[in-house]
């Protein structure tokens, strides 16, 4: 098990934590903070017999739901690039197409149903927010010639790709991710209403979606690496991704109060995490190796995709845990 960190190193990393990437690459570094201005503060409430107003309230909808799959959409950019890199380097054979292809398609309806809404993933209403919808075009236009490159990879059909043909897609990494990002801040930013979802769960929301995210950016730059492309902002960006995918592992693990992040809610988020804790650091070793040689075996290229996207299904379910636990009951 990872150890905890001390005091001091707690205090220093909590500002890579409440709502920032800030101890990451510049490629990580895109942040969103909460405006709590406008919030009572109903603790200094003096109590009074005064008579009680009913006032509307406009509830904004499906708050966690959507900072949830705003989440799993960054996390979606960098399967992209991860499965398309691997797949056309021959590593995962057609597990990498079909997660490619799964890929796509989940983009799509996603990026689909935050702007129009879709039901049947519980996103009841469309969206309204100009920055938001702003966000959500922004995207779009960045992915539309990423879709284009990726679909023929992910096509059964064709048996043979190289990594030359993803050069769109491994360029795009990067912008796909700002955007996201920026878009998972500006809906907390929307919905995180008190009467809703508390602050300190908005910040554990992002922390999370971001973590399920990091298993495809490290195997995305493993990749790249072991293909010897970008090799050198290849190698920063898999070390800064794996420092904060255990900082902010730890945090949501054991809780960081100074970063805004709370101890799990339940025994089913905390043991999700120390089970995700724990298969991190069995693979962890063989990443070290590429980091220090530059090259794996196919073998091992093989375990480190493979296990990169086990701890991504398991975050995704431990994401899942957490969004409904961030919900109140009015």
């Amino acid at each position: 098990m990872i150890p905890r960190f001390n005091y001091t190193a707690r205090l220093t990393a909590a500002s890579a934590l409440a709502l920032t990437l800030a101890a990451a690459s510049p490629v990580l570094a895109q942040s969103s903070a909460i405006d709590m201005s406008g919030w009572a503060k109903v603790d200094k409430i003096p109590k009074t017999e005064a008579t009680v107003v009913q006032v509307p309230v406009e509830i904004k909808q499906n708050g966690p739901e959507r900072i949830d799959f705003a989440g799993k959409l960054r996390m979606l950019t960098q399967r992209i690039p991860a499965s398309a890199c691997n797949a056309a380097a021959g590593i995962g054979g057609k597990v990498a197409k079909g997660y490619l292809s799964a890929s796509i398609g989940e983009i799509d309806r996603i990026m689909n149903a935050l702007e129009y809404g879709d039901v049947f993933i519980s996103i009841k209403t469309p969206e309204t927010d100009r920055r938001v919808l702003s966000r959500i075009g922004e995207m779009n236009e960045v992915w539309k010639p990423v879709r284009q490159e990726v679909l023929p990879i992910a096509d059964h059909r064709v048996q043979s790709a190289t990594v030359e043909q993803i050069a769109t897609t491994t360029q795009s990494a990067p912008e796909m991710l700002r955007l996201t990002q920026a878009l998972v801040g500006d809906l907390i930013g929307e919905y995180a209403d008190p009467s809703r979802l508390l602050a300190t769960d908005a910040v554990g929301l992002d922390i999370m979606g971001r973590q399920r995210m990091m298993p495809q950016l490290i195997s995305k730059s493993a990749c790249m690496i072991a293909e010897g492309l970008h090799t050198e902002t290849a190698q920063d960006e898999l070390a800064s991704a794996m420092d904060l995918f255990e900082l902010s592992l730890q945090a949501l693990t054991f809780g960081m109060p100074e970063a805004g992040v709370r101890p799990p809610a339940n025994d089913a988020i905390r043991n999700g995490l120390q089970d995700v804790m724990a298969r991190w650091n069995e693979i962890r070793p063989t990443i070290d190796l590429l980091r220090q040689t530059g090259s794996l075996s196919t073998a091992e290229r093989e375990v480190v995709y493979d296990e990169m996207n086990t701890l991504t299904a398991m975050l995704n379910e431990v994401s899942r845990i957490y969004a409904e636990a961030s919900t109140q009951t009015l």
